[in-house]
């Protein structure tokens, strides 16, 4: 199954990598959205997540919280990911602060 994580983040570097860490998986990309405000979260985020060859880094849009730009930033990510050469069986949409509380592995059992 293809997945393509769309993630839209603004700080904390490192939990941005664990985050990506725990979902990555064979099939997996990451296209993630850094607000055009946090330019040091930016360099920081490509320096940590500098190994991953499945990450894309979206055109940076500057977003304030609750704004019209926050639709934009995640609207500019689906047409990216549309116009990829690659199809997607799922796209999901998560923050920079979410975090799984379930193990990609996880399958829930029959009823």
């Amino acid at each position: 199954m293809k997945i393509c994580y769309l993630i839209l983040a603004h700080k904390n570097p490192e939990q941005l990598r664990r985050l990506v860490s725990t979902l990555d998986d064979t099939g997996v990309n990451f296209f993630i959205h850094v607000n055009k405000r946090s330019q040091s979260f930016y360099d920081d985020a490509r320096e940590v997540l500098a190994d991953f060859t499945n990450i894309y880094f979206l055109p940076r849009k500057k977003i304030w919280w609750g704004t019209f730009g926050m639709t934009d930033a995640v609207i500019t990510g689906i047409e990216v990911i549309a116009s990829s050469d690659i199809s997607y069986d799922r796209v999901v949409f998560i923050s920079g602060q979410d975090y799984p509380i379930k193990s990609k592995d996880y399958k829930p059992s029959p009823r």
